[in-house]
């Protein structure tokens, strides 16, 4: 069973919507309610990370980790939400051993 979290994505600007969106406006998140693997659970930690989150403006890039590649991204919800969706596209395998804690520097 999934629950998905859909985010309006516009100008720059990111709301979290309960509302049908379009591909081209929006991204959407499916997490399992129950996970059970390791990339269930990293990215249920990640949403909700993200829907507390808000973007410092002194801070030009956030610094990611992951299985020793180090990502920076530029601080803007939009981005962010964006790069997420890629990265719920790699495999299981990427996740084994890895938390939201290791994941954000």
């Amino acid at each position: 069973m999934y629950k998905e979290h859909k985010y309006y994505t516009s100008y720059g600007d990111v709301h979290k919507t309960d509302h049908e969106i379009t591909p081209s406006k929006g991204v959407i998140i499916k997490v399992k309610i129950h996970p059970k693997t390791d990339k269930d659970k990293f990215f249920t930690d990640l949403i909700k990370w993200f829907d507390s989150y808000e973007p410092n403006k002194s801070k030009d890039r956030l610094t990611f980790k992951l299985q020793g590649a180090t990502f920076n991204i530029i601080n803007n919800k939009s981005i962010i939400i964006k790069w997420f969706k890629r990265l719920h596209k790699l495999s299981l395998e990427n996740f084994s051993g890895w938390n939201i804690k290791k994941f954000i520097v």
